[in-house]
């Protein structure tokens, strides 16, 4: 399988994605949990007829993203004091 990073431009947004060519009859778009964006194309597929399905289905993406980013994590990073109590 060969990985390629690339971009969209949606708005004002960028949306990153990889991009791999596999044996397959159909693209996948897929947004996982990190927000990462990954694409999966047939080999006979060309790289603008990839983009194009990416740039029609960017609403979904950034929809899927900012789903995720609710569940980040929104506690500061710890910072250790003297008097300060931890569960472990």
């Amino acid at each position: 399988m060969n990985c390629e990073q690339k971009s969209v431009n949606y708005g004002k947004e960028v949306i990153c994605y990889d991009l791999l060519y596999v044996d397959r009859k159909t693209l996948e778009i897929a947004v996982h949990p990190d927000r990462q964006v990954v694409v999966k194309a047939p080999l006979s597929s060309s790289f603008e007829q990839v983009e194009a399905k990416i740039r029609k289905r960017a609403r979904w993406i950034l929809k899927q993203q900012n789903y995720f980013r609710q569940y980040e994590p929104r506690t500061p990073p710890r910072r250790y004091c003297s008097g300060e109590t931890h569960l472990y």
